[in-house]
């Protein structure tokens, strides 16, 4: 009977700690429209279910941002607590990482960029619309989401732009999508330059427009309008001029007194620059030099920083120049100043016979000088990148890898799309017969003995325009002979105009 009593008095309190235990265990509703039920508290644990929007669960445990759940049906199995609200009324807290795997949405007024980086500095490879279905494939820290859309693309978007239900109305918490082509541009106030390599200002909003200037990486300038993903800016010289949205962003800085990372803008005077002796280079990203005083003069060849050169003339704050290799040619007074330092630094352009002589107008044994005026676009805007630093992988417009700068300079230029690798730009457009290159042709060559390995830009002259290098020796953009090496391993011209 004790021993019965005993047993009776074990159970009645292993029943009342049960019961204390169960009625201290938290409850928790699912704010997903679909939430992954896991083995474990990771995305790489197997799925073993899911639960739907308004499923209640039971709490068992918390761990990292993961929580161990009891569903209706007793199933036990780990979610992430971000998709969870207690009866409280607050959501379980997790790492920027602990939501990949499941389904967000779209929350924009307009639309939202998707790009290949994370960050505005990336391409942009679609256009998203509100509440448009992802599924979040990993977080950043940085802000950013991988996301794969319904279509199957992948690549990133602001994360402050997702939400875990469909809405009517975008997010207006932030100025950032306010451009349907722009990730972070305002409507009004100031803008600021995201790239490094500088950024081209255009007569009107898109790459058919001449090119009227550029601005420094990190320059501030005022956006005025929008169009087409396209900001026209107020440039430190009052005038006006349009830029991609996609390079720039909002800021509160003040404008920047810095107008340009290479000498493609209005001519203006600058007194303090000798009118004779010798200058000096005084921008990093290099200095392009003209045939005559003014943009609209063809580019014959680029200084690195720091080069010094004799003068031997000036015209409405242009400089006549000779370099120490012989080249002749003008360049912008802006970005030079006086220096008792010896010549040094040659031009790039390897024409070491006369600035004045343009190589990309002369013929020669592999093509004519013959052009489209599409053609004439592309050579001339493939000049305005000279020096940018090769990157393998390189897509621009920091940094290039050699068919990421065919394809950046094609697209850019004249708004046509070729493959991205070299082997299958080599495939595309029409073939050429040696002899027939004009400006603006696709070369591709056998750098590597095996088959496709590099591609270029014709630009008459029996010369071409690439960026050459490897990931132990990185180069840049440069100009190089066909009469040489190159010449020896060349497989071939596509014609895309």
């Amino acid at each position: 009977m004790k021993k019965a009593i005993a047993a009776l008095g074990i159970s009645a309190v292993t029943l009342a700690m049960s019961s204390a235990d169960s009625s201290a265990l938290e409850t928790a509703t699912v704010t997903a429209d679909t939430l992954n039920m896991r083995s474990g508290p990771g995305i790489s644990y197997s799925k073993r279910g899911v639960l739907h929007k308004g499923a209640k669960v039971t709490i068992l445990e918390k761990s990292k941002g993961w929580v161990k759940i009891k569903d209706s049906s007793g199933k036990t199995a780990w979610v992430s607590g971000q998709y969870l609200s207690t009866s409280g009324g607050n959501s379980s807290s997790s790492s920027s990482s602990e939501s990949a795997g499941y389904i967000a949405y779209v929350s924009v007024n307009s639309s939202l960029n998707l790009r290949s980086e994370a960050s505005t500095s990336g391409s942009v490879i679609a256009s998203l619309k509100n509440s448009e279905k992802v599924q979040i494939i990993e977080k950043k820290d940085n802000g950013w989401s991988k996301v794969k859309t319904e279509s199957g693309k992948i690549g990133w978007v602001s994360s402050k732009y997702l939400v875990n239900t469909p809405t009517n109305s975008g997010n207006t918490s932030s100025q950032e999508n306010s451009s349907s082509q722009n990730d972070s541009v305002a409507t009004s106030g100031n803008v600021k330059v995201n790239t490094s390599s500088g950024l081209n200002v255009r007569k009107g909003p898109g790459t058919n427009h001449s090119i009227i200037g550029s601005l420094a990486g990190g320059s501030v300038v005022q956006a005025k309008e929008k169009s087409g993903g396209w900001v026209k800016v107020v440039l430190p010289n009052g005038s006006t001029g349009w830029v991609s949205g996609q390079y720039v962003s909002s800021t509160n800085e003040s404008t920047s007194n810095s107008e340009s990372s290479q000498n493609n803008k209005p001519p203006q005077n600058n007194e303090s620059t000798a009118a004779s002796g010798r200058v000096k280079v005084t921008i990093s990203k290099g200095l392009n030099i003209r045939k005559g005083p003014g943009t609209s003069n063809a580019i014959v060849g680029s200084l690195a920083g720091g080069s010094v050169v004799e003068v031997k003339e000036k015209s409405s704050g242009w400089y006549k120049i000779k370099t120490a290799n012989g080249v002749e040619g003008w360049v912008s007074g802006d970005y030079v100043t006086p220096t008792d330092e010896p010549l040094s630094g040659g031009a790039s352009s390897n024409d070491t016979s006369s600035g004045n002589n343009n190589s990309s107008n002369n013929n020669g044994s592999f093509g004519s000088g013959e052009s489209s005026a599409t053609g004439d676009k592309i050579v001339d805007y493939a000049y305005t990148l000279l020096g940018v630093p090769y990157k393998w992988g390189g897509n621009g417009p920091s940094s290039f890898d050699c068919s990421g700068y065919t394809q950046w300079v094609y697209r850019n230029a004249a708004g046509i799309s070729i493959p991205r690798v070299s082997r299958d730009q080599a495939q595309a457009g029409t073939a050429v017969e040696k002899g027939n290159y004009k400006k603006g042709d696709l070369l591709y060559f056998n750098t590597g003995g095996s088959g496709v390995s590099h591609v270029g830009i014709y630009i008459g002259g029996d010369k071409f325009i690439h960026c050459s290098g490897t990931q132990s020796k990185p180069g840049s953009v440069k100009v190089s002979s066909l009469n040489g090496y190159y010449g020896n391993v060349l497989l071939g011209a596509r014609r895309f105009v």
